[in-house]
């Protein structure tokens, strides 16, 4: 049996959906134009990075990164990886948040921020 209340929250839910795929579109066609700046081995390396970073979001293309270099001895083709992070709290204390910055081009900076 449906009431107002389920109604509303169906609504809800179905908007938070609707939001969630427009961002992922527009994360999405941020991932294909780093793609078309990079070679295929740095965006490999790239969609590792986003891998280790396990929740990712809001990427964008910046022009300068936040945070600090950090080198990436793993990487062959990434120089590294500008970080900015925060601890995030959690249980035990030991959860992160941030943003990290990966040089696409020379004045380009592909930015995303991430919680672990």
């Amino acid at each position: 049996m449906f009431n107002k209340n389920s109604i509303i929250e169906e609504s809800a839910i179905h908007n938070w959906i609707k939001e969630e795929k427009r961002l992922a579109a527009i994360d999405n066609s941020i991932l294909e134009y780093v793609k078309s700046k990079v070679s295929d081995g740095a965006y490999k390396e790239i969609i590792e990075e986003l891998k280790e970073c396990w929740l990712t979001y809001n990427y964008e293309i910046v022009k300068i990164p936040d945070g600090e270099m950090r080198k990436c001895d793993e990487y062959d083709f990434i120089e590294g990886v500008y970080v900015n992070q925060t601890t995030n709290g959690g249980y035990s204390g030991d959860n992160f948040a941030g943003t990290c910055a990966i040089k696409i081009a020379h004045d380009e900076y592909f930015q995303f921020y991430y919680s672990m």
